[in-house]
């Protein structure tokens, strides 16, 4: 029994704020509709959000634009002083 996973339910309204989040963020990040992975983790991030109480479309958005900016400067950092 403890290995039940609990499954979520979002209404049809719910799916269409993080739909346009979404997009928001792909958006302003230029992510590409053939980066798949890039917009699956993207994804992921926005249902987060929204999970964590936020609501409205456009705070999801920035909210996930900033977090996957701040990831991509800490990794490049991060590559710059394992490569100095």
């Amino acid at each position: 029994m403890g290995n039940l996973k609990t499954f979520k339910f979002y209404s049809h309204e719910d799916w269409d704020v993080m739909e346009q989040a979404h997009r928001s963020a792909c958006r302003e990040l230029s992510v590409s509709t053939n980066a798949e992975e890039k917009q699956r983790r993207l994804a992921k991030r926005v249902m987060t959000l929204f999970d964590c109480g936020l609501r409205d479309e456009n705070v999801i958005a920035a909210a996930a634009v900033r977090q996957e900016r701040f990831i991509a400067e800490t990794l490049s950092l991060r590559s710059n002083l394992q490569g100095s």
